[in-house]
């Protein structure tokens, strides 16, 4: 069983924000981008516990091809998804949102 989610305005944004760059990039690159985004999704809210520690409750899914990280945490049996960051991101930028 899943948990629900709840992806936070500012996440929204950053996956707004890389979906926009992939695009101008290359046509389509932006879809590749929300499978995988779906994919790590899919994939935390099926078992949270397993990610990393990047925080005392915060984790870190690593998307399966690109370097984007999903942070989230759990609260009510609910994933709160906090931000979507490209790897070498400022780690500031999610704690900041927490």
């Amino acid at each position: 069983m899943s948990l629900d989610y709840r992806i936070s305005p500012e996440a929204r944004d950053d996956i707004d924000d890389a979906y926009a760059w992939y695009e101008r990039f290359e046509a389509g690159h932006g879809d590749r981008f929300l499978t995988e985004l779906y994919e790590t999704l899919t994939a935390v809210r099926a078992n949270p516990d397993v990610y990393s520690l990047v925080s005392p409750s915060v984790r870190a899914a690593q998307f399966p091809t690109m370097r984007y990280i999903l942070y989230s945490y759990v609260v009510a049996q609910c994933v709160q998804v906090v931000a979507v960051l490209h790897a070498s991101a400022n780690p500031r930028r999610w704690q900041q949102r927490n």
